[in-house]
């Protein structure tokens, strides 16, 4: 990671994701996509499988709607920081 000052607002700084930072996390996911794809090759029916194929695009669905204002809920339903 890298982080810069913000030229304009002095209090601010930003902070970048390096070349090798980006690399790390690729590595990590194709790790934890192996994982997952063995775990579901060797524990679900095929039956199961298609359902998690069809529950997906509803689970993204929850995922991506705006959660309003914070009412105590958890860190999950934060809005992400612009």
């Amino acid at each position: 990671m890298r982080r810069r000052r913000d030229e304009a607002d002095r209090r601010r700084q930003y902070v970048e994701l390096t070349d090798e930072g980006r690399a790390v996390i690729e590595d990590d996911r194709a790790v934890r996509n192996a994982w997952l794809e063995a775990a579901m090759a060797e524990r679900l029916t095929p039956l199961e499988r298609d359902v998690l194929l069809l529950a997906a695009p509803v689970l993204v669905k929850l995922a991506d709607r705006d959660p309003g204002p914070r009412t105590g809920g958890s860190k999950a339903d934060a809005k992400p920081r612009e």
